[in-house]
């Protein structure tokens, strides 16, 4: 007896949005080259849809001159593959796609719905049957992670769940009330979904009912989590439209939601910069310290901001000459860090790309960062003086003053070397009697805060897993009269002393997203190994006598 014939095959299902008519699903090249590909208006049982196939082929295979240079002889080769996709109406400015074979390649990525195979994993597969995950954190390391249980295992298998981890890709078991199916499933959810659908023209669109009505349900609750935070797709309307924004930001002078970022993914040292240099807008002068929002501004040419964010670059110096490149050169966009709500909606501008924050997600980080910010340091930092009202002494003086006030060991600016980290490394600032690094940082912008966190991370890690980084920096404490036993094992703390270079003190609020990110995955490592985090704003000090 032969097997019973399934009623659903697998599919790799689209969902299209902002269209005027189902043609404009799909890349004009594609349309317009009537020697390949077909365009043909039909319908699937009463919607109208349009199926667009034919054949990609390659001038001359990648390969072919290496063989041709090998037998000294002439080749033909090329490769051609069958491309198709039937795009199906949904409702008003709405379709659905099925793609098959390359048929992906023909889609308009502008009108492709990004992450909405991943929304509609985390309303329907099984919390407890996730079989693979791919994820990317929003930190100082840049880090894709892709993992896989075949056998499944729910979010803490995979050891998801922390701030800053953006989800781009779910895969597991599955199941949907009253799709064709009938029973439990795989799927694979990213910008597309991977799932079975049914093979007759009326079931077909029953299925894809039951899909739309899903993907209105709210996540469920042990997987909501993946939905922090949705990267926005590089092309599409939404992007266009918050790069305009952006534009028109920087071309106006008002620096109104906008800020200075750190590049940490082009950064890999340690570290302090001690120079810049500003490449494709006028003269490549050397300046002291890290760019500033005004360095930006400045870099910008008005009347052509959008090619400015790319061709403008900025490179780091370890050195006050600029001799010692620290970094490559990065694009101007990198180094920007810009938010803005539209529709309701809240959006963020990190390393150059768009990221779409969930309103909770906002709310529960805001609500962790003023809890890091409530806890009271047992020691504490001194006013910052200023020379003259908004102008405050150098950062290297204070922290003098500072080290004096709690008895701690002054080591700004002074570096360790190690076999690890052999252009070394400053390991804090202040050296605290009871074996604290304190971090100092006088600021404007959330960019230097964001480096102040990272640059205080990488420092207590150092420490911890390094033995000879220990012995360096006993040996420099004891150098500059310090106690060396105040070295141990493990930090006793990790405080970040920052000030404002005007206005009211630092508060948690006057974090960008991105500093807040890196705040409280900072936090939460350093606090996982038995080390406790402080984060004290510094008060402006009265100007000195003079």
């Amino acid at each position: 007896m032969a097997p019973r014939r399934s009623p659903s095959t697998a599919a790799t299902l689209y969902r299209l949005t902002d269209l005027t008519c189902l043609r404009e699903a799909i890349k004009r090249k594609y349309l317009e080259n009537t020697d390949r590909f077909v365009a043909l208006d039909c319908s699937v049982a009463e919607r109208t849809a349009v199926l667009v196939n034919g054949s990609i082929e390659t001038e001359r295979a990648r390969w072919a001159d290496r063989v041709e240079s090998l037998i000294e002889e002439p080749i033909e080769a090329r490769n051609a593959t069958a491309a198709a996709v039937l795009v199906i109406e949904a409702s008003d400015g709405v379709a659905w796609a099925i793609t098959y074979g390359m048929g992906f390649l023909l889609l308009e990525q502008d009108h492709v719905d990004a992450g909405f195979g991943q929304r509609l994993a985390i309303r329907i597969a099984a919390p407890d049957k996730l079989n693979a995950l791919t994820r990317k954190t929003l930190d100082d390391r840049a880090k894709v992670d892709r993992s896989s249980i075949p056998a499944g295992a729910p979010l803490r298998g995979f050891g998801i769940g922390g701030f800053g981890e953006l989800v781009t890709r779910v895969a597991g078991t599955a199941e949907l009330g009253g799709l064709s199916v009938g029973t439990t499933f795989k799927m694979r959810g990213s910008d597309s979904v991977n799932l079975p659908l049914a093979r007759t023209p009326k079931e077909l669109l029953a299925d894809l009912d039951i899909i739309d009505t899903a993907l209105s349900a709210p996540a469920q609750k042990d997987l909501e989590v993946l939905e922090q935070l949705i990267a926005v797709k590089k092309g599409s309307r939404l992007a266009a439209e918050l790069e305009d924004r952006l534009v028109d930001v920087l071309g106006s002078r008002h620096a109104d939601g906008l800020a200075c970022a750190w590049p940490h993914e082009s950064i890999n040292e340690n570290g302090t910069p001690e120079s810049f240099v500003i490449k494709g807008r006028g003269p490549r002068t050397t300046r002291s310290g890290v760019p500033a929002l005004h360095d930006i501004a400045e870099s910008i040419d008005r009347d052509r901001v959008r090619e400015s964010l790319d061709r403008v670059k900025i490179q780091l110096f370890r050195d006050p000459d600029g001799q010692e490149p620290l970094s490559p050169d990065i694009p101007l966009r990198k180094w920007i860090a810009f938010e803005k709500t539209v529709d309701g909606r809240r959006y963020f501008l990190h390393d150059g790309a768009w990221y779409l924050m969930d309103d909770a997600y906002a709310v529960e980080l805001a609500a962790r960062v003023q809890q890091i910010f409530d806890r009271q340091w047992p020691e504490r930092l001194p006013p910052w003086p200023a020379n003259s009202p908004g102008d405050k002494v150098e950062e290297k003086h204070y922290n003098q003053l500072a080290a004096d006030s709690c008895g701690g060991v002054l080591l700004d600016r002074k570096l360790i070397r190690t076999s690890q980290n052999p252009r070394g490394f400053e390991t804090c600032d202040i050296l605290t009697p009871d074996g604290s690094l304190v971090h100092i940082k006088n600021i404007d912008s959330s960019a230097p805060a964001s480096h102040l966190f990272a640059q205080g991370h990488n420092s207590a890690h150092s420490l911890m897993s390094d033995n000879q980084a220990r012995q360096e920096l006993a040996r420099l404490v004891e150098s500059v009269g310090g106690d060396p036993a105040l070295v141990t094992a493990k930090p006793r703390a990790v405080v970040f002393g920052i000030a404002r270079r005007s206005g009211a003190p630092m508060t948690a609020g006057t974090l960008y997203s991105f500093s807040q990110v890196t705040l409280v995955r900072i936090v939460n490592d350093l606090e996982a190994r038995g080390i406790a985090v402080y984060v004290v704003p510094i008060d402006n000090g009265p100007a000195r006598a003079s």
